[in-house]
């Protein structure tokens, strides 16, 4: 290594040429200063450009999902600041683009962020951009900051990121490549002198590389040349050798390769070096050419895969070409064939059709040899067999090569949309529930090609990232309804089939508030649908109930409702709640079995309570989650009674959905199937959001299932509203008919001695004659009076 004084300076007057036009293009990254006390000999003017600021130069919203509010307010410096809010109770995210500016003379280091929340439970990511990575002079960087969250109140949070840099000194390090020509065809080493100039005012440290695997660059004592120190504000001139590999024979007098340098962990190419080499005679090489392993590997691309080969050649002459010969599985000849240059070691396939595929590869060198004997379909050659280490020619290991794969949906009684996958795309379908069948998202495992792989199931659609293979669906579904026959109890004592109950049919319902009966219209109706199989569960008394799948019954044993379908629970000797008089009779189980029969099966929900007496048993069927029960939420008192603390948790502060955070329903539904409580199962972690939504659009919400109310010939809904006093018969039901929206006023009771009000079994308040109510759903007032 040594100093590049003046008569140097003439003597590589090309090299002043190249730097003088260097600069010319880059003044604004090299180090003025120093770099004209370095040329100053060449009379170099130097041209300085104005300082700017690092700053924040852009920031807009690129996407959001879950939010109401996601903007950016502002930004200055190195700071953004931003204003959002999370829809309530869901996982939210907001992604950013932000674009940092260096304007200034000095490069710059990024060590990183500070996320401030703003009172918030807000995380956020950036991409785009790691530590240590360097902002140049007068350049930008455009980044993605994602913020994620979730939150239980209306609030705009206010977060903020702000980015750190650090400066680095100005200057650079510039490597000339002086000789492109070195001659090894008499000697061992062969010169090549490189200048480099160090414009930073710290000493920098380099490295060289270059690119032919025939030789090999080293120092004047044949050793690797290492790293080089770089004195600060100086030049100095290295000299490389270019070194020949001995087994490597030449049929022509020349070779080339590149000289690259690497310095602050960049590479740069510093120029091609035409190298003189001994020539040989083609008679001197006699050895086959040798590669390495072979793979094959499908692409995401329909139709292309992929083989990929090392070189693995250590002598003789170079190589010229590698042949590949493609086979399906059952083909005793090529199906494809290619031949590709020496500088490449793989090829991809495309247009191909779904097979199982391998391949063979050897190569040819410069002097004819080639290992394509050794390709031949005999078992005395080598590269019939996969696996085995030969060196002339390799054989891959047979794949199967498809693009396009099955869906298998093996969750009962549910429909699947999409029954096909592609490959390395994202398969998502709909997936819901057939005929009142609910399913349990909690259950739903998917593997592809055999294994376990992650997924997500929300609103009906289930997404798994990147196919590869076959996917199977496994999980449960459950569903609970009352087979066609089965008596329902009405207000006045007497019985309808459960096929036949209507909407305008007041029932016998059992008041979890009170402990007693009270009367209430159905709320939800299903459409009629057909199984062929049954439970059938018979009691002490006789009573006969007939259910298809999780539809429930009162456990006096375990004080709550429980599935018939469930051996847990319901079997021989349980206590059930069975109404008679008004009281609650326990009758004991006495058989449960599973008839196969086809049979149709319905079910009705009535307002509030959602239950009914169904063979004179309280039955329901509100569960989201499998054994999760709303009516179970509270626990019961005697006479399947709700005790005092079930207000207390309502009344806590965002224990109820508000209806704009589900008017994904209708507002009588919300308000008369108790709607708003089912934030339970979110808050007590039974069921996510998504599992909700998706239960009440597969069930509540689904137009295939349900029977809608009765309407008018505007297209609006009609519901019964009666009193005590009201004489009803199915001949003039339409006379108590109310349009949804409407006000109905409360008439004089017909006895006003000892009238105490009107009693809302809906709501459960006293209302006074002339008093007021907004229809919402069948709604029923009985007169109470002083005892």
């Amino acid at each position: 290594m040594r100093k590049l004084n003046k008569k140097n300076l003439i003597k590589h007057q090309r090299t002043i040429i190249f730097i003088l036009l260097f600069l010319v293009v880059s003044t604004m990254t090299i180090g003025y200063a120093s770099f004209n006390e370095i040329l100053s000999t060449t009379g170099l003017v130097t041209i300085q450009v104005p300082e700017g600021n690092l700053e924040i130069t852009a920031a807009s919203l690129t996407s959001n999902t879950n939010t109401n509010t996601a903007t950016v307010t502002s930004y200055s410096d190195l700071t953004a600041n931003f204003r959002i809010r999370f829809n309530r109770n869901r996982n939210g995210t907001a992604v950013y683009s932000i674009t940092i500016t260096n304007n200034t003379r000095t490069d710059y280091t990024y060590n990183g962020f500070t996320f401030n929340q703003g009172n918030s439970n807000y995380t956020a990511a950036v991409t785009g951009i790691s530590s240590g990575d360097t902002i140049a002079s007068r350049s930008s960087v455009t980044v993605t900051v994602t913020i994620t969250g979730r939150q239980n109140n209306n609030t705009n949070y206010t977060p903020s990121i702000t980015f750190s840099l650090e400066d680095q000194p100005t200057g650079n390090v510039i490597g000339i490549l002086n000789d492109q020509t070195t001659d090894i065809s008499t000697n061992t080493l062969g010169p090549v002198e490189i200048i480099v100039y160090n414009t930073y005012s710290v000493d920098k440290v380099v490295s060289f590389t270059q690119t032919n695997p025939h030789f090999y660059l080293v120092d004047e004592n044949e050793n690797d040349l290492g790293n080089i120190i770089i004195p600060a504000n100086s030049n100095s001139i290295i000299t490389a050798y270019i070194k020949k590999d001995p087994e490597v024979l030449y049929l022509t007098n020349s070779d080339t390769t590149h000289i690259n340098m690497y310095s602050d962990n960049k590479s740069t190419s510093l120029g091609e070096v035409t190298v003189i080499v001994p020539v040989s005679s083609p008679d001197e090489d006699t050895e086959k050419p040798q590669i390495g392993n072979v793979t094959l590997d499908v692409e995401n691309t329909e139709g292309s895969f992929t083989t990929t080969w090392t070189r693995a050649d250590s002598g003789g002459t170079d190589i010229d070409s590698y042949t590949i010969l493609l086979y399906t599985e059952n083909s005793s000849s090529p199906v494809d064939t290619q031949t590709v240059p020496a500088n490449q070691t793989s090829y991809t396939f495309t247009n191909k059709s779904e097979d199982n595929y391998y391949v063979k590869v050897y190569a040819t060198d410069l002097a004819g040899n080639s290992g394509a004997e050794y390709e031949e379909n005999d078992t005395t050659y080598y590269c019939t067999t996969p696996g085995y280490t030969n060196d002339y020619c390799k054989q891959s290991a047979t794949k199967e090569m498809k693009w396009t794969f099955t869906v298998t949906n093996n969750i009962a009684n549910t429909t699947l949309g999409t029954t096909t996958a592609k490959r390395g795309q994202t398969y998502t379908s709909t997936l819901r529930g057939n005929n009142n069948y609910t399913i349990n998202a909690n259950s739903i495992e998917v593997t592809m090609n055999g294994e376990t792989v992650n997924h997500t199931y929300a609103n009906n659609t289930i997404t798994v990232e990147n196919v590869t293979g076959p996917i199977i669906i496994t999980g449960t579904s459950s569903n609970g309804c009352l087979v066609e026959g089965t008596r329902i109890l009405l207000a006045d004592g007497t019985y309808k089939n459960i096929e036949d109950i209507e909407y305008t049919d007041l029932l016998q319902v059992w008041n979890y508030e009170t402990g007693t009966i009270t009367y209430e219209y159905p709320i939800w109706i299903e459409k009629s649908y057909q199984t062929d199989s049954y439970e059938q569960t018979t009691f002490s008394d006789g009573t006969v109930l007939k259910t298809v799948k999780l539809h429930q019954v009162f456990s006096l044993d375990e004080n709550k409702f429980v599935n018939i379908l469930d051996g847990d629970y319901i079997k021989v000797g349980t206590n059930v709640a069975k109404v008679e008089n008004g009281k609650i009779k326990p009758v004991q189980v006495t058989k449960v079995e599973t008839i196969n029969e086809t049979v149709n099966y319905y079910f009705v929900a009535s307002s509030i309570y959602y239950n009914i007496i169904s063979e004179d048993l309280i039955t329901t069927s509100d569960q989201i989650t499998k054994g999760v029960t709303l009516s179970n939420m509270y626990g019961f008192e005697e006479n399947i009674k709700w005790p005092s603390i079930r207000k207390d948790i309502i009344n806590q502060p965002g224990a109820l959905f508000t209806y704009e955070e589900l008017n994904i329903m209708p507002y009588y539904l919300y308000y008369g199937s108790r709607g708003y409580e089912t934030k339970l199962f979110v808050n007590l972690g039974y069921a996510t959001p998504e599992d909700l939504i998706n239960y009440l659009l597969t069930n509540q919400l689904n137009p295939s299932m349900m029977i809608t109310p009765p309407t008018n010939k505007e297209g609006n809904r009609l519901w019964m509203v009666t009193t005590s006093e009201d004489l009803v018969t199915e001949n003039n039901k339409k006379e108590f008919l109310y349009e949804e929206g409407t006000e109905y006023t409360l008439q004089e009771p017909l006895n006003t001695k000892d009238f105490i009000g009107w009693y809302n079994t809906t709501d459960e308040k006293i209302y006074q004659p002339g008093d007021t109510i907004n229809v919402i759903l069948g709604t029923h007032f009985i007169a109470q009076y002083k005892r």
